[in-house]
């Protein structure tokens, strides 16, 4: 797929690190999502692909105090930006006549209510894939969208074997000491995963 322009909406800092590292010169930065209004967005031209994936950590079931969608300090709430985007742009290209695409991402692993708010606003059942089919990582994600065949991509995803190892990703002055690895992180929760020869 040609991709004319890639626009970002992250404010993390380990994630702005990792978008400048992996990503530099490729991207225009836009900020905070809530600050994005429609002139704001009418101004960029048309926006074909809407890809998000909102923090999951107040979402995830391994968080005990998760705080949900709900609460002005979650970031779960973020969703609610994504669907406010999405919509926002999908009424322009409706407008214009053109075709509008979206896919959302989150974890699997999220109380069935979350879950269920969550396809109620986007107007669809997720698929389940595995990031193991791409990366050495074993993290069940649902993907919500209106992208063509994305029932079809799960399902052969599934059998789908990764062309990319874990030293791939580390680098060359670490070394893996397993295989997969729940997720793959720069924070401590990776410590104790490589070794530094």
């Amino acid at each position: 797929m040609k991709v004319d322009t890639y626009y970002s909406s992250k404010i993390d800092d380990d994630a702005l690190a990792v978008q400048r590292r992996r990503h530099f010169g490729k991207l225009i930065a836009l900020g905070d999502v809530r600050n994005l209004d429609q002139d704001y967005l009418n101004a960029l031209g048309p926006v074909d692909l809407l890809l998000s994936g909102s923090p999951c950590d107040q979402l995830t079931l391994l968080n005990p105090i998760r705080m949900g969608l709900a609460g002005g300090e979650s970031s779960g709430n973020l969703f609610y930006e994504f669907f406010r985007i999405r919509d926002l742009l999908a009424r322009k290209a409706e407008e214009e006549r053109r075709p509008f695409y979206w896919l959302c991402e989150n974890t699997s692993k999220m109380e069935l209510a979350t879950k269920q708010a969550m396809t109620m606003a986007l107007g669809c059942m997720p698929v389940t894939c595995c990031s193991s089919s791409f990366l050495p990582a074993v993290r069940r994600r649902l993907f919500w969208g209106n992208t063509p065949y994305l029932d079809q991509i799960a399902e052969e995803m599934k059998g789908r074997m990764r062309e990319t190892s874990l030293q791939d990703i580390v680098g060359p002055y670490r070394i893996p000491m397993l295989d997969l690895v729940p997720t793959i992180t720069s924070s401590g929760s990776g410590k104790g995963l490589c070794e530094t020869p």
